[in-house]
């Protein structure tokens, strides 16, 4: 239903499938990252973010910390930002994802120290990160 409001450019229906099925499945943490994600892909940050916000009591999964911290930085909240993207890395230490999202995070907030050190960890596990080594390689121009 949700496929065919977006086809049809109905958003308010759209709107409408998503706060059903929120209603319907209280408390699953997939349904409440899911429909968030939705929300976000149709411009209502704001939405998406209190539902990811409501969902982190019950699981703190992975994704849900990446899309919260990413609506963060949308939002210009760098710090709440970097707090979800450290635990995101604690908690998936070799995964490339969160260390450079956070070493991102640090240098648009002007914390080049912390973003340097982050880049330079990153490039330690994967030599071959393009990205990182352009943004290092900005930041110690």
């Amino acid at each position: 239903e949700y496929a065919v409001a977006i086809g049809q450019g109905d958003i308010a229906k759209a709107r409408a499938v998503l706060e059903a099925l929120l209603a319907r499945k209280q408390g699953d943490t997939r349904i409440v990252q899911d429909v968030g994600v939705a929300y976000f892909w149709l411009g209502d940050r704001a939405r998406a973010t209190a539902l990811w916000e409501s969902g982190l009591g019950a699981n703190r999964s992975p994704d849900l910390l990446a899309n919260l911290a990413v609506a963060y930085r949308k939002a210009g909240a760098p710090n709440q930002a970097a707090a979800l993207l450290e635990e995101l890395a604690k908690a998936e230490p070799d995964a490339a994802g969160p260390l450079f999202q956070l070493a991102d995070t640090y240098a648009q907030s002007r914390d080049t120290t912390k973003a340097i050190a982050l880049y330079r960890r990153l490039l330690e596990k994967q030599p071959k990160h393009g990205d990182a080594w352009n943004n290092l390689g900005n930041l110690l121009a």
